[in-house]
This record gives structure tokens, C-alpha cells and sequence, in this order.
């Protein structure tokens, strides 16, 4: 997979199955919402937020909310072996979206202007 190949080189990666940025097996996860214009969208009204531990049973209450819905913080899990630039930094997915769409810009709607500049702006992280 063509997609796969790029987000390894993008994200310098030395094994091929990552979650935290989608190569390898989750690969195909990540590509449906890695084009920039993606408006991701959530259902759930839990704490949920990814990975396979604490997935809701079926019969959770649906909300239709625009996502992310939580603080950066909430979606970090160290016990994945993420490692901070993955995922949780701007300058990675704007270099991830200008390899992988380079005749793309990222629109001035893009949810992760507001979702990383919020991190930045309360100098939580040193940008990469």
C-alpha cells in the first residue's frame, strides 16, 4: 500500500505496525481520515477515545459531536509505547498531509488548527 509506504517514511519509522500514527496492519484506520478536508465527527458520550480497551457495548448513548471532543491529553496513551511526536504534534501530520497530498492545502476549517494551537498556545510542548 502506497499510503503505508509514505507514512513510514514521513514518520522515520524502524518497525512497520505503529497505532499511534497508522503504518502497517492500521494503516487502513488511519487513511479514511487522513485527508486534510476530513471533518471528523464522534458518537459516543463515554470517555472512550481509541485504541481496543474500553470500546462501549453496543447499547452506549449516541450523540453526534464534532471531534476531537477531549483535550490533547486525553488522547495520549504512553502504555502503547506512543512515543510524543506521534500523533500529539502539529508539524508531523502537516509534513504526513503535504507527503501524502501534495497538491492539497489544509483548509482554514481544518480541526487541528484549533485542537494543536490550543497545546501551543498554553506552552505545553515544544513544537518539532
Amino acid at each position: 500500500l502506497e499510503f503505508n509506504l509514505r507514512m513510514v517514511q514521513v514518520y522515520d519509522l524502524k518497525k512497520n505496525d505503529n497505532p499511534c500514527v497508522g503504518t502497517g496492519r492500521y494503516a487502513a484506520e488511519h487513511w479514511i481520515h487522513s485527508h486534510p478536508s476530513n471533518m471528523p465527527c464522534d458518537l459516543s458520550s463515554d470517555d472512550y477515545t481509541w485504541n481496543y480497551n474500553g470500546v462501549p457495548t453496543n447499547d452506549f448513548e449516541i450523540k453526534l459531536e464534532p471531534a476531537p471532543r477531549f483535550e490533547m491529553k486525553k488522547y495520549e496513551k504512553p502504555t502503547v509505547g506512543c512515543r510524543p511526536i506521534q500523533g500529539t504534534m502539529i508539524k508531523p501530520r502537516l509534513k504526513e498531509y503535504e507527503s501524502l497530498y501534495p497538491n492539497e492545502t489544509v483548509p482554514e476549517s481544518w480541526w487541528g488548527w484549533k485542537f494543536f494551537n490550543v497545546l501551543y498556545n498554553n506552552k505545553t510542548m515544544k513544537e518539532s
